[in-house]
C-alpha cells in the first residue's frame, strides 16, 4: 500500500503537517485486508497525538460503522479498499444520516473509476491511490484534521470594540494596527470592520480602498453565506480582511438595521479569530449592537482636561446606561507623556479605576506609516511605539506574542 519511494520515519513527515495534528481527534482506519491495516500501525508511530484505532471488516456487517454508538463515532475515517467489496462499504456509509457521516478519506488503486465516483457519493473528502506516499497521506489527513478544528471554533470569535473617548484621540489608528498585528504577529484570522459609514480612515492606514462592502453585505446578509461574504471584504497583504463603506457613499446609521449588523457578526464569527470593530464616537442604535456582544470596549483617549471629562462620560454612559462590566473595557492613553500635567491617576479616576494601557507619543513615525499606508508593525519594526501596541494586541487577544525562531530553528522545521 505504501510506496518506498518516500521514508518512513518521524523525520520525513514535515513539522508543518504533524503540527496540525491536535489531542482528542480520533482516527479509525478500516479495511477488508487485514495487512493494508498496517498503515494504521505506521500512522500511530508517526502520529503519536491521534488516537487511531483500526477495524477489520470481515464476514458480516458493510457498514464501516457498524457497531459504533452515534454519539461516539470517531472523528475521521481512513478506508482502504484493497480489492473487491468496496460497493456494498461505501453504499453503506453513503446511505448513513448526514450527522452520522463522519470525514471519510479512502486509498484505492486509481483504474477503479467506478470506486472513485462512489467515494465521492459518499462524501469522502480525498481519494487517495496505490502506492500511496505517506507525506500525501499526512497532507489529507492534516487538511481535514484543520477542518475539524475550525469547525470546533465556530461562532467564538473574540469581538474588540474599539472607541475614541474624544474625536481624533486615535481609535483608527490603533484599530488598523491592532488588527494588522493580530495577523502577522500572533498568526491569527483576523477581520477589521470600520463602522464609521461616513468618515472611516482605517482602510486608509492599510492603503485600501473599498469598492463594496459593508452596506452592501448588510443588505444582502439573510441570503448571503461565508463564500459569497468574503466578496465584500478587502485583503491586505499580510492577509488581513477589511470591511468598510465605500468611500464615495454617503450613509446614515439611521439607514441600517442593527439586526442584520448582528447576523453579520454571526457569520463573521464562524470564520475569523479576531473581530475588530472601529466605531464612531456616537452611541445609537447601531454602535450599541456592536458595544452589547462586545467582549472587549477599547476607550481611546488623551492627557487633556477635555478628554478626560469626555472619557468619564462616556464611562459612565457604558457602564450604567448600557450594563457593561467595566472589567470588559480596556482604556488607552495615546500619545502619552510621562510629563503631562494631566496624570496617569487622574485617567484612572476617568475610568473608574481601571488603568489604561499606554501608547507613547511617536508623532514622525506614526505619520510616516499613515502617509504611506504602512502598518508600524512593517514601517517601524522595533520601534518602541510599535512593542507598545503589540503588547496591546496580546492583552486584547489572550494570546502571548510566540518566540520568534533563529535561522537554525527554521531550517530544522523544513526537514
Amino acid at each position: 500500500m505504501l510506496t518506498d519511494h518516500s521514508k518512513t520515519d518521524k523525520q520525513s513527515i514535515s513539522q508543518k503537517n504533524r503540527s496540525r495534528i491536535s489531542t482528542e481527534i480520533s482516527l479509525l482506519c478500516t479495511s477488508r485486508d487485514d495487512k493494508s491495516l498496517a498503515i494504521a500501525d505506521k500512522l500511530s508511530a508517526l502520529l503519536p497525538d491521534l488516537i487511531i484505532t483500526k477495524k477489520h471488516m470481515s464476514n458480516g456487517h458493510c457498514d464501516p460503522l457498524h457497531g459504533f454508538d452515534k454519539d461516539n463515532l470517531p472523528d475521521l475515517v481512513l478506508f482502504i479498499q484493497n480489492g473487491g467489496g468496496w460497493e456494498e462499504e461505501l453504499h453503506e456509509y453513503a446511505m448513513r444520516p448526514v450527522e452520522e457521516r463522519p470525514p471519510m478519506i479512502v486509498i484505492g488503486n486509481k483504474d477503479h473509476h467506478e470506486a472513485m465516483r462512489a467515494a465521492m457519493k459518499a462524501g469522502a473528502r480525498d481519494f487517495l491511490t496505490e502506492p500511496v506516499h505517506f507525506d500525501e497521506l499526512i497532507d489529507s489527513i492534516g487538511e481535514v484534521i484543520n477542518e475539524l478544528q475550525e469547525a470546533g471554533h465556530e461562532g467564538d470569535a473574540n469581538l474588540i470594540v474599539i472607541m475614541n473617548a474624544k474625536g481624533g484621540s486615535g481609535a483608527s489608528l490603533l484599530a488598523s494596527n491592532i488588527a494588522h498585528m493580530f495577523t502577522v504577529a500572533l498568526e491569527q484570522r483576523a477581520v477589521l470592520i470600520d463602522l464609521d459609514t461616513q468618515f472611516g480612515s482605517p482602510g486608509q492606514y492599510l492603503d485600501l480602498i473599498p469598492k463594496q462592502g459593508l452596506v452592501e453585505a448588510m443588505h444582502m446578509i439573510d441570503e448571503m453565506d461565508a463564500f459569497a461574504l468574503d466578496g465584500y471584504l478587502l485583503t491586505h497583504e499580510s492577509g488581513l480582511r477589511v470591511m468598510s463603506v465605500e468611500s464615495q457613499e454617503f450613509i446614515l446609521h439611521e439607514d441600517l438595521s442593527g439586526e442584520h449588523l448582528d447576523k453579520l457578526l454571526d457569520l463573521l464569527g464562524k470564520n475569523y479569530d479576531q473581530i475588530i470593530v472601529d466605531i464612531p464616537r456616537h452611541i445609537d442604535a447601531l454602535t450599541t449592537t456592536v458595544l452589547e456582544r462586545a467582549d472587549k470596549v477599547v476607550l481611546v483617549t488623551q492627557q487633556s482636561v477635555t478628554h478626560v471629562t469626555d472619557a468619564t462620560r462616556l464611562m459612565k454612559i457604558l457602564c450604567q446606561d448600557l450594563q457593561i462590566d467595566k472589567t470588559r473595557i480596556v482604556p488607552v492613553v495615546n500619545r502619552y507623556q510621562k510629563s503631562s500635567e494631566v496624570t496617569l491617576s487622574d485617567v484612572e479616576k476617568a475610568f473608574q479605576g481601571v488603568s489604561p494601557a499606554l501608547v507613547g507619543n511617536d508623532f514622525e513615525r506614526v505619520n510616516n506609516s499613515i502617509n504611506n499606508g504602512i502598518p508600524l508593525y512593517k514601517f517601524a519594526h522595533s520601534a518602541q511605539i510599535t512593542k507598545e501596541i503589540l503588547a496591546l494586541s496580546s492583552q486584547l487577544s489572550g494570546e502571548s506574542i510566540p518566540e520568534k525562531k533563529g535561522i537554525i530553528e527554521r531550517l530544522k522545521a523544513r526537514l
